[in-house]
């Protein structure tokens, strides 16, 4: 879909680069659209500047993006826009709330727990116009409040998504699993092996932005 984002954003009178992933195979570059940046040339220099090439450039396409350009990514943001409808819970919005970034979602699935509408981002239907009109008001919003909306985003997944509040569901979940009857002992089971999984592997990933 990338040359098709490309293609529409090139008809809109957008400037687009595409940014190459680092030892990309010879396949995989041929996916990608004209006019490829090599990876070693923008957003992983330790100059404080960007680089020229980003001053001509309206869209920016970076496929398998690194940790570094998604750290200077965020801290450059206005907001973070996440698109999927009836997504899972999504680690994006996290990401990006954790680092003070509001975040602009579907009104659908994991962004309905993890974005408070109004708070630290906002939900809005999966719509063209109503992600505009979203985007309009974060981009146009006093840096008062969006440092506002921001913190109040890294509050929430401390709060709600830390590793003391997934400790202490954990706690509550082993609990009530032997409060139960024996018979629903495998049910719970599978379900505590899950919830395990997940609440280690989020853990992890929250962490590592600390």
């Amino acid at each position: 879909y990338l040359k098709e984002l490309d293609a529409q954003a090139k008809q809109l009178g957008l400037r687009t680069r595409t940014v190459a992933p680092q030892r990309a195979s010879k396949e995989a570059l041929a996916l990608l659209p004209d006019g490829v940046i090599g990876a070693k040339t923008i957003l992983d220099s330790d100059d404080d500047s960007p680089g020229e090439q980003l001053a001509s450039i309206d869209v920016l396409f970076l496929p398998s993006f690194t940790e570094n350009q998604r750290a200077f990514l965020l801290a450059a943001a206005r907001c973070v826009v996440y698109t999927p409808t009836n997504e899972h819970l999504g680690i994006v919005p996290l990401e990006a709330m954790y680092m003070r970034i509001p975040v602009v979602a579907a009104d659908s699935g994991g962004p309905r727990e993890t974005v408070r509408h109004g708070q630290t981002g906002y939900l809005c239907e999966p719509a063209e116009d109503e992600f505009a009109v979203a985007i309009s008001k974060l981009l146009s919003m006093d840096d008062d409040k969006w440092r506002a909306m921001g913190d109040a985003g890294h509050d929430r997944v401390k709060v709600a998504f830390g590793l003391d509040t997934f400790g202490a569901k954990l706690e509550h979940l082993i609990v009530g699993m032997l409060q139960r009857p024996t018979h629903a002992s495998a049910v719970l089971g599978v379900v505590m092996v899950l919830f395990i999984i997940f609440a280690v592997t989020l853990t992890l990933l929250l962490t590592w932005w600390r």
